[in-house]
């Protein structure tokens, strides 16, 4: 059986990724920062956080970082804020922060409905 090769193109998109300190979370933000989006990182943990931030920026990618326990309204809606002030915009999430049962995209369409989808404790997709 032959491999199949994905690629996505991703240039001047901005993605955000929770859980991005280490595993699927980590992966997932090099997949989009390989695949051209500048990248929000962020996870509860702020050691991983900055050494896998410095990691993809030393490696010549887009990236910024965001300590954030999702599961806090508060620290989610200033979470998005950061992307936004950072980036300028904020085009998709990736849920990954433990507590989370499935793995998400989210596509931005309203800067209200993510916040409200980021303080929840189960991701679900906004259109």
């Amino acid at each position: 059986m032959s491999e199949i090769k994905i690629s996505y193109n991703f240039e001047g998109d901005v993605a955000l990724v929770t859980g991005a300190g280490a595993g699927i979370g980590l992966a997932t933000a090099i997949a989009f920062a390989k695949a051209g989006a500048a990248v929000v990182l962020s996870d509860i943990n702020e050691d991983l956080l900055i050494i896998e931030t410095e990691k993809l920026r030393t490696a010549g990618y887009t990236v910024s970082s965001f300590k954030c326990d999702v599961a806090d309204e508060s620290q989610a809606a200033a979470l998005i804020k950061h992307a936004v002030d950072t980036f300028g915009r904020l085009d998709m999430v990736f849920l990954r922060a433990v507590g989370y049962q499935q793995y998400t995209v989210i596509r931005v369409h309203s800067f209200q409905k993510i916040g409200r989808v980021l303080g929840k404790s189960k991701a679900r997709v906004c259109n």
